[in-house]
């Protein structure tokens, strides 16, 4: 085994991403350890090294030595209103919300595969969010594209809004794709909305073809969501199982507030699917849901937001009334619905708004969903071995190529706003909407000098209880 010098990361990135090395491309070579040190040198940093401050500080999170290293790959080719790219293969497809649509590939090459002028004809798009996400099958031969359009193509099927404020549609269609270009575009099926409220977007596609897509309630601050977030017969504030041939479209998930990107991710030998709801009053949530109990269609399961039968929503595990005014604590495994595997708290921030989530297995250790704050930039975490409800948040300390403590604010040149996502490789990624560049993600820890071993023998075993009671939580919620 080779002792890497004192001060050498413990690392696991892949340079292909990285620019100008390409897909090829020669990488230095990389340190790894085991994860028994791994855990000695986060003990050692919990004891050393204070989180790195930062003026907004979220209550319910707590500071951490989990570290990031962010490395630049990249720059959009626009940067008016980009969101979280999508990997598509060795390719990224750069998403510009005002109507364009690129491909990157892993030598940093661009070209343009969308544009207003080159939409669908029967669409009249909208303009900030012409384009709202992407997401692209397994094998990589199928996208499909959300659009905000005034219109609906002529024959599409379409989803009525119960709110009675629509204005627009959200239209989901198909597109074969070479790797090269976009072709033979087909409408799959309409959805109207209000395009000034929330309109959530998530979007993924699923082994089977189908698409599981998230919606906004279509409403704004200092409301709850209304009866349309819990009527079952209604798309508003809804996970939807689209069938891309057929059109059909099913709930499967009701009670979300404005869900922005949906994330499958494996634990523990089982799917999950994981999002992040915006709150409006208290909460910002990460929710998880066993992907076999989201798609089983003799429940919908209920995440709370919108008028219950008792006449309170629910945001985190937190009673919401008409106004939009948080009045209480629900109970934790409240029956009836699915909580939040985790909720970090608001009242220090003049505003918050919750970012990603993402599991990308390549470039993590200790992490295991990474997820953020929009206007302040800050990066958060779960560990890995997490599960059940109301898990611990921490916030993770970042750092630029050079190992220098940075923020995303200062990396953005102002507000970041951070879209998390995941590399073809599945290293984990991030764009900052505030300055179009996007960086790929590296979980480190140094390795402990000789010598201090003894002093971390204490937070060592408590890391080591927190982990093995998150496992047995894990081994328990699958009995």
């Amino acid at each position: 085994m080779i002792t890497p010098p004192r001060g050498t990361l413990v690392s696991r990135i892949d340079t292909r991403w990285l620019p100008g090395t390409g897909a090829g491309g020669d990488a230095p070579s990389i340190v790894r350890t085991s994860r028994t040190l791994r855990w000695i040198a986060v003990a050692l940093l919990a004891m050393t090294t204070p989180a790195l401050a930062d003026p907004v500080t979220l209550a319910s999170v707590f500071p951490s030595s989990l570290n990031l290293r962010l490395t630049y790959a990249g720059s959009m080719p626009g940067a008016t209103n980009p969101t979280s790219p999508v990997a598509v293969g060795d390719a990224l497809l750069l998403i510009e919300q005002t109507g364009t649509l690129s491909r990157r590939d892993p030598k940093g090459s661009t070209a343009t595969l969308l544009t207003p002028g080159t939409a669908p004809a029967g669409l009249a798009l909208t303009g900030w969010e012409s384009i709202l996400n992407v997401a692209a099958n397994e094998t990589g031969d199928t996208v499909y594209v959300m659009f905000t359009s005034w219109t609906s193509p002529a024959g599409t099927p379409v989803s009525i809004s119960s709110r009675g404020n629509d204005t627009a549609y959200q239209v989901v269609y198909s597109y074969d794709f070479d790797g090269v270009a976009l072709t033979n575009p087909q409408a799959i099926r309409s959805f109207e909305v209000n395009h000034d409220g929330h309109t959530g977007g998530g979007m993924v596609v699923l082994d089977d073809g189908s698409i599981l897509l998230a919606f906004g309630d279509n409403g704004d601050a200092f409301e709850d969501g209304r009866t349309f977030a819990q009527d079952d017969l209604s798309h508003l504030s809804k996970i939807v199982r689209l069938d891309p041939v057929t059109g059909d479209a099913t709930t499967v998930g009701k009670g979300l507030r404005n869900v922005q990107r949906l994330d499958i991710a494996s634990h523990d030998g089982f799917d999950y699917l994981e999002f992040v709801d915006i709150g409006g009053n208290i909460a910002e949530e990460l929710n998880r849901v066993l992907l076999s109990d989201l798609l089983d269609t003799g429940t919908i399961e209920n995440f709370g937001w919108g008028r219950n039968a008792d006449g309170f929503a629910r945001e985190g595990t937190f009673y919401i009334d008409a106004n939009g005014d948080d009045i209480g604590a629900a109970p934790l495994n409240e029956s009836g619905f699915v909580q939040p595997l985790a909720q970090w708290g608001r009242e220090a921030a003049p505003f918050a708004a919750g970012s990603g989530p993402i599991s990308c297995g390549g470039s993590f250790t200790d992490i295991g969903t990474l997820f953020g704050d929009l206007p302040s930039g800050l990066v958060y975490a779960v560990l890995d071995g997490a599960s059940g409800i109301a898990q611990d948040v921490f916030q993770v300390n970042l750092f630029d190529a050079g190992l220098a403590p940075t923020t995303l604010t200062a990396l953005a040149g102002g507000r970041p706003d951070p879209r998390f996502f995941c590399f073809g490789n599945d290293m984990a990624g991030v764009l900052l909407e505030g300055s179009g560049d996007f960086y790929l993600l590296d979980e480190f820890t140094p390795v402990p000098e000789p010598g201090t071993l003894s002093l971390i023998a204490l937070p060592v075993m408590l890391l080591w209880r927190r982990r093995t009671r998150r496992s047995q939580d894990a081994a328990s919620s699958h009995e």
